[in-house]
Order: structure tokens, then sequence, then C-alpha cells
């Protein structure tokens, strides 16, 4: 009889440390990826690309829609590689996951990647921002600098593609 209350406490237990594990990361299963994999998210569909700096001087043309361009990947978050920072000539953009749908390793700074998906400009809050340096590893000084949210650009990526 002992044996059966030991087999349901531990069924019990583990169905409740994958709920939390579940609730943690927005009801989703954590994403996990073959490590030699070269796409994530959607397969790129769009052979025509466009520069980044482009996109977003021209923000009003491309708004609402689908974009594709080569970056340079600059930073990734380094908790689970859930946003990169892409950067193509002078301009860089936070780039994130639709949906949060998929990641991307950890391991590709400086790697060349075509993106698609949609840019939007928004007003990001000096909260979030501190939250952006800390997934960075950026000392605690420097996060309790940031007092104010900024505008910026921000890249949905729908899919993305290492070159």
């Amino acid at each position: 009889m002992k044996q059966v209350y030991f087999v349901l406490i531990a069924v019990l237990i583990a169905c409740g440390v994958q709920a939390h594990s579940d609730k943690e990361h927005g009801g989703k299963p954590l994403v996990q990826f073959d490590k030699g994999a070269k796409t994530f998210g959607a397969a790129i569909q769009d052979k025509k690309t466009l520069s980044l700096t482009g996109i977003t001087q021209n923000f009003e043309k491309y708004q609402d829609k689908t974009v594709t361009f080569n970056a340079t990947v600059k930073k990734v978050c380094q908790s689970k590689g859930c946003w990169m920072t892409l950067e193509d000539g002078d301009s860089q953009v936070r780039t994130l996951f639709k949906d949060y749908g998929f990641f991307v390793p950890k391991e590709i700074l400086n790697q060349k990647v075509r993106v698609s998906g949609q840019m939007l400009r928004k007003k990001v809050s000096a909260a979030t921002l501190r939250h952006y340096l800390k997934d960075e590893g950026a000392k605690l000084t420097e996060i309790k600098k940031i007092k104010t949210g900024k505008w910026t650009f921000e890249f949905v990526a729908d899919g993305v593609e290492i070159l």
C-alpha cells in the first residue's frame, strides 16, 4: 500500500513540475531545436531582400507588410534565445519571434541571418529596457541607469535563417 501512495505522490509532483514549467513560458513548452538547424520558425518564402536602413527610413511604406532582410546578429538573449539584436550597416533593431513561438540558439553572435516578418515602431517602457539589459547579462549599475522608456523600431520575425 505504501508503494501505491509513493507512486501516486511521484506522479502528482511530476505533473506539478511540468505545469509550473509551462506556466513560466506563457503556457507553452520550452522550445528545443536541433543544434545543426539553420531555419527557425516559418520557412522564408520571399527571395527579395531589402536593407534594414531602407525599411526603417521608409517605415510608412513597409508598415503592416511582411519584409525580408539580411543582417548580422549582435546580441542574443542569454536566458533562452527569445530575442536578438540585428545590425545592418549603421542600423540596429531588436528582433522578437512571432507569438513567442520559436527561439534561436544563443551561440549565433556575429553570424549572418536572413529574417522575414514585420517592422513595428513602438515605445518601449523603462522596465522592459531594464529587462532586456538583464537578459544581455549587463551589470546592475548599467541596468539601474534606465529611468525612462524610448521610441524604437522592433522587428517581429516569422522566420529566421542562418546564412
